[in-house]
């Protein structure tokens, strides 16, 4: 199955990763937020998810918001499936 991942945090990377070693499905891209500056210094970082990603090889489409360049970007990649990881879970 061809599969769209979103996501950003460092869980969400755990999943991307088991997703990548599990070789199931076909991880046609990977969408996350751009790159943004965090800590005291203001540096500029990629996410969690990004990360696992580049070292992966996988596309990885960075948007901070759904726009009609983005969802065409998405579109190209011809996903059968989006994966969104969205906050904690809670049992």
């Amino acid at each position: 199955m061809k599969i769209l991942f979103a996501g950003t945090t460092a869980n969400a990377s755990e999943i991307l990763q088991y997703l990548c070693e599990q070789g199931r499905h076909e991880i046609v891209a990977v969408l996350t937020r751009e790159d943004a500056l965090v800590g005291r210094k203001r540096e500029l970082r990629e996410s969690d998810v990004s990360a696992v990603a580049r070292k992966q090889g996988l596309k990885v489409i960075k948007a901070n918001r759904l726009n009609a360049d983005t969802n065409d970007r998405i579109a190209e990649t011809n996903p059968e499936l989006g994966l969104v990881k969205i906050g904690r879970a809670h049992v």
